[in-house]
């Protein structure tokens, strides 16, 4: 039977199937086809969009688009009826993401409806393939079986060895005559691959040693979608593998007879001896093809050969039998979007106006050939799109539409703003057009602005912005130890003169030396950096509780009483920290205690204070002494009373003190620390 195949390429920048329409990025969707002459079922094969829905629009190529239509998505299989449009032959299919009055198209391909008369004289299966790059292959190779049998204790899995072939079908395995098995038990329902009982297992080309079963990978029902082929009539089976342009691997078997229990596929990169196998499990589709999908995370991401074995587990119980092998190259695969190109009508004109460079604001005006229904405007300005954004203009009936950029928008990135723009005419039609690129550049202020920063006693610095415009401003500062892990954002006060000051209190950082100070600018849709700049604080400068020196913590050699049970974490606590009064209470009360008695609480921790957690402990809270701090989110303590252990003890080693156990798990949560005093 003769096998036809339609290919559907990935949508690329500039090249789809709609009245030069083109796109501003890649999605990455695909869509599977099977049709007759009364109906068509599209399989959608992709990510759904997280937010709005999908629909589909069909025309057939006779007599232009009067027969378009819009349909629905129904769920990973839409069926359409055909009789609801009146041509034969090559068919459109466009599918769109919709967001409210934002349609995004994702995909445009072609396909064929078959006449009843087509259908009666020449009978055809078709098969949609995934798009293949250069450097896809799809092989089947032959292979012959050897059977043996293992003299140890534990048999062996018996060894096939393929031989390939360079003609494109794969032939079946002759039977063995003898067959080894792992074990004796058979069982009643289908195995993994990973737990089967006798596995026939092939033997690559190369001196591998033969493939070890591992658990067999079972991707969900959307993932076997990805060009699924029609199952052909075959008495025997047929592998064949190609590579789609994200890389990933398309498997089809096709020709199995029946319905196995198992059709297993193990796959391996030809690099380091087998060490990135993994047996999957194909899925059986509706039209009789076993179906699977291999993404090459699974296998390191290696490129060049891999291979791929058939196994066959024909009822629950039963010993797998090879069924055939196949390789396929992966390379190295890239997706290069190319440029839209211009296809403006004569009659519609885009234009810039009103361009302000150093405000970053610019207006694009539309005259639109015909009566609009919406116009849709894709604006980005780096390399990558990572800054674009799409914008909606509803039709009323005007001559001209005009809509107000702003690079505010966009990042508040400077460069050269591309604009497309994507007219959806009342006539059903939809048109794409490339737009006149603007330059912006960052806004000058009307000064120089600049920081300074100064000690005014008591661990703490004055930090100014100078020069600045009307507005609110942001501080952000850290240290320049240890990353940025204590970096905290401060509200600046304006002062008057463009001035904006920040009176930033030493004891929530954590060391001298070098600091940061970054300065940003509110605006109604985020931030936008000012200027970034470092002061230097002296270590004099420093408060108490951050220069205070102290010996790094020991379990002491005798205990002394105290007002804490023995055992409890408040009882260690205290033995390792004499300094700690007496009667504070609970855990979870030490922190407001100890700050009612004077001392100094914070969150950053220091060797030698006290770390609380007010909601650990079953409601009691717990303690601890901090002997080593790597940064905020690493450190060590002495405590008692862990997980029941009522003595002292280094039990956890390095751990993330902000992590603290809720019940059933950890999760973000509070902790302070206790300073001595000096």
């Amino acid at each position: 039977m003769t096998l036809k195949k339609l290919l559907l390429s990935s949508l690329v920048l500039g090249q789809l199937a709609v009245s030069g329409a083109v796109l501003a990025n890649e999605h990455g969707v695909n869509v599977e086809v099977q049709s007759d002459a009364q109906r068509a079922t599209l399989v959608y094969q992709g990510e759904m969009p997280q937010k709005g829905t999908i629909q589909y629009a069909i025309w057939s190529e006779e007599n232009g688009k009067d027969d378009l239509e819009f349909y629905d998505y129904q769920g990973p299989e839409t069926t359409i009826d055909l009789q609801n449009h009146s041509g034969d032959g090559t068919y459109h299919i466009e599918v769109y993401q919709v967001k409210g009055a934002e349609k995004v198209l994702l995909k445009a391909t072609t396909f064929q409806r078959d006449t009843e008369e087509t259908k009666t004289t020449a009978p055809e299966t078709t098969t949609v393939a995934p798009e293949m790059t250069t450097n896809s292959v799809e092989s089947t190779t032959s292979m012959t079986t050897t059977p043996s049998t293992s003299s140890k204790p534990e048999a062996q899995a018996e060894s096939t060895t393929p031989a390939t072939t360079t003609n494109q079908e794969t032939q079946l395995p002759q039977a063995p005559t003898t067959k080894s098995r792992i074990t004796s038990s058979q069982e009643s329902e289908p195995k993994s691959a990973e737990n089967s009982s006798d596995v026939s297992v092939m033997q690559p080309r190369s001196s591998r040693s033969s493939i070890q079963p591992r658990s067999a990978r079972s991707a969900s029902p959307s993932q076997y979608r990805a060009a699924t082929p029609v199952a052909e009539v075959s008495s025997q089976p047929r592998i064949s593998a190609s590579v789609s342009r994200d890389g990933k691997i398309n498997i089809a078997v096709t020709g199995v007879a029946g319905q196995p229990a198992e059709v297993l596929l193990p796959t391996w990169s030809d690099k380091n001896d087998q060490d990135d196998i993994n047996w999957y499990r194909a899925a059986r589709l509706s039209n009789g093809i076993y179906y699977l999908q291999v993404d090459t995370k699974n296998h390191k991401n290696d490129t060049g050969l891999y291979h791929i074995h058939l196994y066959i587990r024909s009822k629950a119980g039963a010993s797998l039998e090879g069924a055939g092998l196949t390789t396929v190259t992966v390379g190295n695969q890239v997706t290069t979007p190319t440029t839209p190109k211009k296809t403006e009508p004569a009659k519609t004109t885009i234009t810039a106006s009103q361009v302000e460079k150093t405000k970053g604001t610019y207006r694009l005006n539309i005259q639109p050939e015909k009566t609009v229904k919406s116009i849709d405007v894709a604006v980005w300005s780096t390399s990558n799109q990572s800054n674009i954004k799409w914008y909606s203009i509803p039709g009323n009936g005007q001559s001209t539409y005009s809509l107000k950029v702003s690079y505010t928008n966009h990042q508040s990135l400077a460069g050269q703003y591309q604009n497309h723009v994507y007219i959806n005419y009342a006539d059903g039609s939809r048109l794409g057009y490339v737009g006149p690129t603007v330059t912006l550049e960052k806004p000058v202020q009307a000064a120089s602005v600049s920081t300074s920063a100064r000690f005014i006693g008591s661990g703490t610095y004055e930090l100014t912005l100078h020069n600045a415009e009307a507005g609110a401003y942001q501080f952000a500062v850290w240290s320049d130890k240890n990353g940025q892990d204590d970096l905290i954002w401060y509200d600046a006060q304006p002062s008057g003169n463009g001035s904006h000051k920040l009176q930033l209190d030493l004891s929530k950082h954590k060391d001298s030396g070098t600091y940061h100070l970054h300065v940003y600018k509110k605006t109604s849709t985020g931030q936008v950096g000012v200027i970034p700049s470092t002061f230097t604080v002296a270590a004099h400068h420093l408060p108490a509780a951050v220069t205070k020196t102290v010996a790094t913590p020991t379990i002491p050699r005798t205990y002394h009483a105290t007002s804490y049970p023995v055992g409890q974490c408040t009882w260690g606590a205290k033995q390792v920290a004499p300094w700690v009064g007496e009667w504070w209470g609970n855990a979870k009360e030490w922190a407001n205690v100890a700050r009612r008695l004077g001392y100094s609480v914070g969150t950053m921790p220091r060797v030698g204070a006290v770390a609380v957690w007010p909601t650990d402990g079953n409601g009691y809270g717990h303690v601890g002494v901090v002997t080593h701090v790597e940064s905020a989110n690493r450190i060590q303590i002495l405590e008692s009373n862990y997980l029941g252990r009522q003595y002292i003890s280094n039990f956890r080693g390095w751990f993330d003190p902000t992590m603290v156990w809720n019940g059933s798990g950890y999760t973000r949560g509070e902790v302070y620390y206790i300073y001595p005093k000096a």
